[in-house]
């Protein structure tokens, strides 16, 4: 990896992790529910992401991205938009990277997004990933609010 460039995959690996404690310290609000009344709760795991020598990274996509960047700044920038005093919500974080993981798999349709994470072999990475149990996965709808809402 000695060949690394700025805008190569392998300069993003090695760089991340001196970036996610300046981006999180930059985003300090707390988020206004307390984690007992999610539905959801996504955690931040570092884990080795391996980078071939023509900058092809083995695995998929979404391991690599849930691997390098620690989302729990959503919260802090959402945290407007939610209230103390409203009913248990899904983690915000997750919610995001849901969308984020529909997005990268060219999944058009929250619709059909929906079906695979319900499926329990096909939405299992999504799931584990994004921080959700599999008995708590959001309906079609939940997408739709948390858009509106943020």
């Amino acid at each position: 990896m000695s060949g690394l460039t700025p805008s190569s995959i392998g300069y993003a690996v090695r760089k991340l992790p001196e970036i996610n404690p300046l981006i999180n310290s930059y985003h300090r609000k707390p988020f206004p529910k307390e984690e007992t009344r999610w539905l959801s709760h996504f955690q931040f795991r570092k884990e080795f992401v391996h980078v071939n020598h023509d900058d092809s990274v083995r695995g998929d996509i979404l391991q690599l991205v849930a691997s390098i960047i620690d989302f729990s700044f959503v919260r802090s920038i959402v945290a407007d938009a939610y209230s103390i005093f409203e009913e248990p919500c899904y983690d915000p974080v997750s919610l995001f990277l849901l969308d984020l993981f529909r997005y990268l798999d060219r999944i058009r349709k929250v619709k059909g997004f929906w079906r695979i994470l319900h499926d329990p072999e096909r939405g299992k990475n999504y799931r584990h990933l994004a921080g959700l149990r599999e008995d708590w996965i959001p309906c079609k709808a939940t997408f739709s609010n948390f858009r509106a809402r943020t």
